[in-house]
């Protein structure tokens, strides 16, 4: 029962490490992860800006139409 038990501990120790390895890359992940949503949406907000501002140059009536239009409709209105 004793050498069976010793098994036990011993096959446990061989998984903890790698296991708890995997836990520690799986949290600095989540952690880069969350950051780079944090950024991309700051960038997303600056892009928005910017178009509503051309929406304002090219002449529309509410400068959020823009979103309404096509990448072509954009460029024949902007010249």
């Amino acid at each position: 029962m004793e050498k069976a038990v010793e098994i036990r501990k011993i096959e446990e120790e061989k998984i903890k490490k790698p296991f708890l390895s995997l836990i520690k890359f799986s949290q600095q992940y989540v952690t880069l992860r969350e950051d780079r949503r944090f950024y991309e949406f700051l960038a997303d907000y600056d892009l928005r800006q910017i178009l509503i501002s051309l929406g304002g140059k090219i002449g529309l009536e509410k400068p959020e139409d823009i979103f309404n239009l096509s990448w072509k409709e954009i460029k024949i209105r902007a010249r």
